[in-house]
């Protein structure tokens, strides 16, 4: 498991495309071979009471994100609170 400081998600809500970009060649490789890599989004999902993480996967040569299911926005939320 590894949590991205660079990756930036382009697209929200309904965009057809969605992507992540700006991920470390260490992440993108990763990713390829099946590690989950985190990232803060600056975009909400799931209204009021969703979550900002996402996790990284890749379709060919692209990064998609994908929103983490509810253990482990616990697990990210948990260790977020004790770095800050």
């Amino acid at each position: 498991m590894m949590i991205s400081t660079t990756a930036i998600q382009r697209g929200s809500g309904t965009d057809r495309y969605k992507k992540v970009v700006f991920l470390s060649k260490g992440e993108r490789s990763a990713v390829k071979n099946g590690e989950k890599v985190y990232f803060r989004s600056d975009y909400l999902s799931g209204g009021r009471h969703g979550t900002y993480w996402r996790y990284v996967i890749n379709y060919g040569d692209n990064f998609y994100p994908r929103v983490p299911d509810s253990e482990e926005i616990k697990f990210l939320d948990s260790n977020d609170r004790k770095e800050q």
